[in-house]
């Protein structure tokens, strides 16, 4: 039996939308001061929110309480087409965060080339690693962490490791404020990127996209085929 298919036997919910297979293993389980919401209306909103040319890659959404997101402490994960996400939410804005971020994720399979080749982004990145280096080091955080290690783009664990647990993404989220949109943004380039598209398609704070990360922000807007006019 696959997967899949023990899934469709467990569920509790199973539904189509947008062009989306959802499948609800277990059912929500709300945070205290949230108010009810649905998988549905998480999903509506997402698929109204994203083009239907960006949601190609995402053939299946399972909710529910998944071991291999406990081991990792994650809420979601994009892998093979699929996105899991966590039953466990606190509010419906941070479902569809969860949701979102991960249909990035989906997007850079098939849009690698366009994202990443020109190394434009990159170059951005490397600019708000350097920015970053520099201020956590006046704030006496980069003791025994290098600037060679903030100019590496892949996602490394004991970076984010720093990042969440010597420096405090509430910390972070103020010393880094005018450089990337949310912390999570600073563990990777493609974190970068993923972070970029949530903000822009769920939070849509285009002013701060423009303003501090023209790269990024142009770049997502490429991905539908505009383009971005200084």
């Amino acid at each position: 039996m696959t997967p899949r298919n023990y899934l469709k036997q467990k569920k509790q919910s199973h539904f189509t939308q947008g062009g989306i297979e959802v499948i609800i293993k277990d059912e929500l389980i709300y945070g205290e001061k949230s108010s009810n919401f649905s998988v549905k209306d998480v999903i509506g909103f997402v698929t109204s929110r994203i083009p239907k040319s960006l949601l190609t890659n995402v053939d299946v959404i399972y909710v529910g309480n998944f071991d291999f997101l406990n081991k990792r402490s994650v809420q979601a994960m994009y892998d093979n087409s699929s996105i899991f996400v966590t039953n466990r939410q606190d509010n419906f804005e941070d479902m569809c965060d969860d949701i979102i971020h991960e249909i990035a994720h989906s997007v850079e399979e098939i849009k690698n080339m366009y994202i990443y080749t020109d190394g434009l982004l990159e170059s951005e990145f490397i600019i708000k690693r350097k920015q970053l280096y520099s201020t956590l080091k006046s704030e006496g955080f980069c003791e025994d962490v290098d600037l060679q290690t903030f100019l590496e783009i892949e996602y490394a664990p004991s970076f984010d490791n720093f990042l969440y647990k010597e420096v405090g993404y509430s910390a972070l989220s103020v010393l880094a404020a005018s450089i990337f949109y949310s912390p999570y943004a600073a563990t990777s380039l493609r974190e970068y990127f993923a972070n970029g598209f949530e903000a822009y398609y769920c939070h849509q704070d285009v002013d701060f996209l423009q303003k501090a990360c023209p790269k990024l922000y142009a770049k997502i807007l490429g991905l539908t085929g505009e383009e971005y006019e200084k």
